[in-house]
């Protein structure tokens, strides 16, 4: 067969982007994980090899760990919460009787908000005076410092981030919906199956190979969330709200480590190029090509 220069004529610029934009930075960030690489020599391009020391050390930095337990309780609580609130709000908005568009607007809108925005909004919101307690009280729950109490932190800015997550969810589930035939739904009415049954007997095993992927998407975002964290609690109080992907720029930044925060940085990607294959894989499972 004559090899087609055209196609990689085209597919020229997109692996340009990607090598300047992608695997160039990845490549300096590994190189500098095997140095001792501080702001000055960054600046100097002046870095000392200290081979694999900068990873052995991190198993024994308590921070290490504790940033670890914290992404993946982090990664848990919003993606668990994303795929149950997305596939409550899929189910609203594709009934009839509602109004799509304005519903599907106003979940466009709320993805689309940048997280400086979201993440200021609910800090007021989880104040002591804001609007989380004012509506607490109606219920007779008693304030909390939602975002300063380090036994209540992590779980607040989780269920934010998750919130933002929640309208991706939604539109992801929306289509699959969508695509499940109405002859369907109508044969398990027929042979007397109630809205409960025909939902986790029909509907739930046909969303199957979309969940598996909205899996794998909603755990890249929640592995590699820093916004949130930055903007509403900048990993406090004290470590609590501290995740991989924060502990690496504070160790970079704050301490002038770089060599080290690029080795937390590189465990980090390493974890989620891993689940960007298993995202590969699973949507052509999903599509029917193994």
């Amino acid at each position: 067969n004559r090899f087609d220069w055209g196609h990689w004529l085209f597919l020229g610029p997109a692996f340009l982007f990607l090598g300047v934009f992608a695997v160039l930075p990845f490549f300096e960030l590994v190189r500098m994980s095997l140095s001792d690489a501080t702001f000055g020599g960054v600046v100097r391009g002046n870095w000392n090899s200290v081979g694999l020391d900068n990873f052995a050390a991190l198993p024994g930095q308590p921070d290490f760990r504790l940033a670890a337990l914290n992404t993946v309780i982090f990664t848990v609580i919003v993606t668990i919460i994303s795929l149950a609130g997305g596939l409550a709000v899929a189910t609203l908005i594709v009934r009839p009787s509602l109004p799509r568009g304005f519903l599907q607007a106003m979940i466009v809108l709320s993805w689309s908000l940048p997280a400086i925005i979201t993440g200021n909004v609910w800090r007021f919101m989880f104040s002591p005076d804001g609007v989380v307690n004012a509506l607490g009280g109606y219920v007779g729950m008693p304030p909390q410092l939602w975002i300063a109490d380090p036994s209540l932190a992590l779980y607040s800015v989780s269920l934010v981030a998750a919130w933002q997550a929640i309208p991706f969810a939604a539109l992801v589930f929306k289509a699959a919906l969508m695509n499940i035939p109405p002859e369907q739904i109508e044969a398990a009415a027929m042979d007397g199956a109630n809205p409960r049954q025909t939902f986790f007997k029909v509907v739930l095993p046909q969303l199957k190979p979309v969940t598996l992927v909205l899996v794998i998407l909603l755990m890249v975002y929640a592995l590699r969330s820093f916004d949130h964290i930055f903007i509403m609690t900048q990993g406090g109080p004290g470590t609590a709200t501290t995740t991989l992907p924060f502990l690496a720029y504070r160790v970079a930044f704050s301490l002038d480590n770089f060599g080290l925060g690029s080795a937390i940085s590189v465990i980090a990607s390493l974890v989620i190029v891993f689940l960007a294959l298993a995202y590969t894989r699973a949507t052509a499972r999903a599509e029917g090509r193994t």
